[in-house]
């Protein structure tokens, strides 16, 4: 039963570490996002404001 016991902690430990750090993964693609919609956001306001002022 003790050595049951320990597999199944281990198991679960193992199982939160992974969960951890799925989860700090999808956090920095997140943030990695943002800043290419910033980026993009960036560029289009660029091109608008340059298609403007040449009419």
């Amino acid at each position: 039963v003790q050595r049951l016991n320990a597999l199944l902690a281990a198991e679960v430990a193992e199982r939160q570490r992974v969960t951890r750090v799925a989860a700090r993964r999808e956090e920095a693609l997140r943030r990695q996002l943002e800043a290419i919609k910033a980026i993009e956001r960036g560029i289009l306001e660029r091109e608008d404001r340059a298609r403007t002022e040449t009419r």
